[in-house]
């Protein structure tokens, strides 16, 4: 497992040729250190070495480090990120011999000069986000591994900032409203850092709780091709799965330890599926940093700062964590089968099923400058996560797409209102039941439309997805249709009452008891273009999907 963690970690920094890396340390040289992108680039080119790996690199990595050690004094916004991964970084190559002791000695003297963290916590009650807890486990290991002094009250205020942000599971909440998930998992993996390298201080018993509390979330809540939830920013990138290997590895260490060994292969085992989903994403050439074949330059599903030279090298530094956190003689369990019905905090207002090889992420009170409201994800293990749909799309996205016209979507329920399809995308749907019995999940949901009530039953078995939509009148599903990648079109094919979607080599069909229409527009996701079709009956109109291999 040590060695799956390793080489992909190398296929991520295989993303930069040396070329692109000469051109990038350039502007480094002439801005400085801006982000922490380069750091960590020159991070896990040193870590390849000290695993006898990228020996080309060598001379350019020495280079790079002593440019980045020598600008923690002066520069602000990369240290918060990379001051931890430098030091195990050093630590790597030491206990390898790959750089003699002279130069690495070098470099821990010039770590110990003062470092300029561009986000650190002046009091307890301050409000901070996640940026400070990088700031925080950055200089912690700075002390427990002599460049400073240890200053323990430094560290419990910057704690004392982070642990408020807590909901009642343990997950993070990275914003007063619509935290996104993959904010929820960063903050697990920093805590875990803390702990795993002797943390003993004001918050580690609560800290130790949280982890354990929120990580049994993960069991549940991961799909199953692997992926993270969908949901706000910094989403659909393939750094967003080593996150959540990070915080399966640490937790599966955990549960061994006590014995628990049943637990700690279901952790195992989410790690394994998550580092499987970033094999398959990395495969394809060229190399993508976010989960679409739109070309690099373009920006396609990405946010002002989620340029590939930050976002790419990410995968590498978080899949080290994981590796290091990783204990190679516990054995991943079984993929999980069993039907299950989940629900999050209001703070998170999402809804998951799962049955079968079959998963459903439900948000119930979107974030609209990033997803939808509705039912936004259908997965099937082992089939492409975008034929049917892996997040919703909004008409105000805060990241890039490509058109001006896209539309909000998730396959959303809907109704017809003075001759117009109205659907339920922004706002608030109610749960009103969800149940399982070990074979079948299913979920009722309310919400009104134009002052109709409507209600949205979802239901998952081991062989298809069931939708049933009734209110008063003319009612309807909206059904995403994926159409485009950025390099690759799927084939559909569009009946009086059927739409077939066929894609690398699966097909996702739509079979409705109403008419299927089409909407005319066209939604953008993270992913790809989607055909905004819907499914209308009178009263009550009901949609079978299943995904299958062509």
């Amino acid at each position: 497992m040590k060695m799956r963690y390793l080489d992909l970690m190398e296929r991520a920094l295989e993303a930069y040729s040396i070329e692109h890396i000469d051109r990038y340390f350039a502007d480094v040289k002439k801005a400085g250190l801006t982000e922490h992108g380069f750091a960590r680039l020159t991070a896990n080119i040193g870590t390849m070495l000290s695993f006898g790996r990228k020996a080309e690199l060598e001379s350019r990595f020495i280079e790079m480090m002593d440019f980045c050690c020598a600008h923690v004094s002066v520069d602000r916004a990369a240290n918060d990120f990379s001051i931890q991964e430098m030091i195990v970084c050093i630590d790597l190559l030491d206990e390898s011999g790959a750089i003699a002791k002279e130069r690495l000695d070098e470099w821990r003297t010039l770590l110990k000069k003062r470092v300029i963290y561009n986000e650190v916590a002046r009091s307890a009650d301050q409000l901070a986000y996640n940026w400070v807890l990088f700031s925080c486990v950055s200089e912690f290991l700075r002390m427990k591994r002599g460049l400073c002094p240890l200053d323990m009250e430094f560290i419990d205020m910057q704690l004392a900032t982070q642990v408020v942000h807590l909901d009642t599971n343990g997950m993070y909440r990275d914003a007063a409203i619509h935290p996104p998930m993959v904010y929820d998992n960063v903050p697990r993996t920093l805590f875990s850092i803390l702990l795993f390298y002797g943390y003993d201080g004001k918050y580690r018993e609560l800290i130790d709780e949280t982890l354990r509390r929120a990580g049994l979330l993960n069991l549940k809540i991961q799909s199953v091709t692997g992926e993270i939830p969908y949901g706000g920013r910094s989403n659909q990138f393939y750094h967003n799965e080593a996150h959540f290997a990070c915080v399966a590895e640490y937790e599966a260490r955990r549960y061994a330890k006590e014995g628990n060994v049943a637990l700690a292969a279901q952790f195992k085992r989410v790690a394994t599926d998550a580092l499987a989903s970033i094999e398959r994403g990395l495969a394809s050439e060229p190399i993508h940093h976010v989960k679409n074949r739109f070309p690099t330059e373009s920006g396609y599903g990405c946010e002002d700062y989620a340029y590939f030279d930050k976002y790419m090298i990410t995968v590498a530094s978080f899949l080290n964590w994981a590796r290091i956190f990783c204990d190679e003689s516990i054995e991943p369990a079984s993929p999980m089968t069993e039907a299950c019905a989940f629900e999050l905090s209001d703070d998170f207002h999402k809804l998951f099923l799962r049955s079968g090889d079959y998963f459903a992420e439900l948000d119930t009170n979107a974030d609209p400058h990033y997803d939808a409201s509705g039912l936004g994800r259908i997965h099937k293990r082992g089939a492409p996560s975008e034929i049917c749909l892996s997040c919703p799309g909004t008409a105000t996205p805060s990241f890039k797409i490509d058109r001006d016209d896209a539309g909000d979507f998730a396959i959303a329920a809907g109704a017809l209102v003075d001759r117009e399809l109205v659907f339920k995308t922004s706002g608030e749907y109610k749960v009103l039941s969800k149940t399982c019995d070990g074979e079948r999940a299913e979920a009722t949901l309310s919400c009104e439309i134009c002052g109709r009530e409507i209600e949205f039953d979802v239901m998952l078995s081991s062989s298809s997805v069931s939708l049933c939509v009734r209110g008063d009148g003319k009612v309807a599903v909206l059904l995403p249709t994926f159409v485009f990648d950025g390099e690759e079109k799927s084939e559909i094919a569009v009946g009086d009452k059927t739409v077939e979607i066929k894609y690398k080599g699966y097909s996702c069909r739509y079979i409705s008891s109403g008419e299927i229409v089409d909407t005319g527009r066209i939604g953008c996701n993270r992913n790809g273009h989607y055909a905004l079709l819907s499914a209308v009956g009178d009263g009550r109109v009901e949609v079978d999907i299943s995904i299958e291999k062509t």
